[in-house]
């Protein structure tokens, strides 16, 4: 059995520890975020602690370098990507969790199987079929080859949150005269979520 005081000591330890690991992490966060409001000329010494902020650096930001239409290109594309991804990876999940059907754990594991695809074995066949149609260099295009990254993955995850739902809240549903589509949004999804 261990000494009371060697407990104490262990616990010490154990805090002191964890307090060095959340600094390291978190202080190249802070330096980053402080260096952003220093001057540019105190950015060359690391040393300077004890300086007056300043928001030049961003107004230089958006307004030399056009960062707010980058932006908007970036909510644009992430946000149509992951809501796509939820959607039609939302869909085959439920495919795959409520129905059975031949093959179904092969097609499953070939989705999956997606994700470990390089991305660079796509390049040239997605840059092929962009350029036949006309869409290199939109956001449309950007949307499309995250999904077909995204949208397996979204399709495992959700797969085990709705194996997850009995089957007999679904056929109450059902017995109620719900559908199938009534099924997954007032039933499935609210529950999964």
């Amino acid at each position: 059995m261990i000494p009371h005081y060697r407990k104490r000591w262990v616990t010490v330890l154990r805090w002191v520890l964890l307090a060095l690991l959340v600094f390291a992490c978190v202080f190249p966060i802070y330096f980053m975020l402080t260096t952003s409001f220093k001057y540019p000329i105190q950015t060359y010494e690391p040393s300077i602690w004890l300086f007056y902020p300043t928001l030049a650096n961003y107004q230089s930001l958006f307004v030399n370098y056009e960062v707010s239409a980058r932006l908007l290109n970036s909510v644009i594309i992430t946000v149509g990507s992951v809501l796509l991804a939820l959607v039609l990876g939302g869909l085959a999940a439920y495919g795959f969790a409520k129905y059975e059907f031949r093959g179904k754990e092969n097609i499953a594991g070939w989705m999956l199987s997606m994700r470990f695809l390089p991305a660079m074995a796509v390049v040239i066949p997605l840059f092929l079929i962009a350029n036949t149609l006309h869409v290199l260099d939109t956001q449309l295009l950007l949307i499309v080859v995250y999904l077909t990254f995204n949208v397996p993955f979204a399709a495992w995850m959700l797969r085990g949150f709705f194996d997850e739902i009995p089957v007999e809240l679904e056929d109450a549903a059902m017995v109620d005269g719900a559908s199938r589509w009534q099924i997954l949004l007032r039933i499935v999804l609210p529950l999964s979520t």
